[in-house]
């Protein structure tokens, strides 16, 4: 179930049910789910009630503004914060935080937090086969064969996990994937998944940091976007 948190200003956390992917490192049988985080502005609501013909517009255009700003710094916290624990390059998760723009409507910004499973790949892979080193970025070799065979992974930083008999493999795609063989034959073979964005948002505990920065930004942002459109044709 998802967690909800609630402030003065409106903000809480919702979460929906995603792809139904399973985790093979402490998530198996997991299933992926995306995370909203919505906010409104208390504030907001006392500018447009003392909004006159000529100034409701520039009002707007500051909630607006001021919602997008605060958001945008909210998600550069998630990232953050997430990478502090998790192994994930700044730029595939950042890929997976979406920004909707603020809407006037219902005075609110949305922040989703993707629910697609991330390839292990990413995860400072590592296959070694024989005397060959294979990772994201290509093959090397070494003198001797290394004692173990497979894939190693680092999902959570300085945790590195080994996966016997795992290889690397690049589809047509351009997708690198981590697969293991579930037997001694060729085949079958299964798809190794990580954990989604959402589970290492839910693991990583972020709301109280998020609540705190939405507090302490929203309303001084608002004020300084407010007197900029105001201002801004010399009234």
């Amino acid at each position: 179930m998802a967690r909800n948190s609630y402030n003065p200003h409106g903000i809480f956390i919702s979460g929906t049910r995603g792809h139904g992917a399973y985790h093979p490192i402490g998530f198996e049988g997991r299933e992926d789910t995306s995370k909203t985080l919505s906010f409104s502005c208390t504030g907001f609501a006392e500018a447009m009630g003392q909004a006159t013909e000529e100034t409701i517009g520039d009002i707007r255009k500051a909630m607006v503004s001021a919602m997008n700003k605060v958001l945008k710094s909210v998600k550069t916290l998630v990232s953050s914060e997430i990478r502090k624990r998790y192994n994930v390059p700044k730029a595939v998760l950042d890929a997976r935080l979406d920004l909707f723009e603020g809407r006037v409507k219902d005075l609110q910004a949305t922040l989703t937090i993707g629910g697609q499973s991330v390839s292990l790949s990413y995860f400072g892979a590592k296959q070694t086969n024989r005397n060959k080193v294979i990772t994201r970025k290509g093959v090397t070799t070494r003198k001797r064969s290394a004692a173990f065979q497979g894939v190693e992974t680092e999902v959570i930083k300085g945790r590195r996990t080994q996966l016997k008999s795992a290889f690397m493999q690049t589809f047509w795609s351009g997708h690198v994937g981590i697969l293991i063989r579930t037997g001694k034959d060729r085949y079958p073979i299964r798809v190794k998944s990580a954990i989604s964005i959402a589970s290492m948002f839910d693991q990583v505990d972020v709301n109280a940091a998020i609540v705190a920065k939405i507090d302490a930004d929203l309303d001084r942002t608002f004020m300084h976007e407010l007197e900029f459109y105001l201002n801004r044709g010399g009234r």
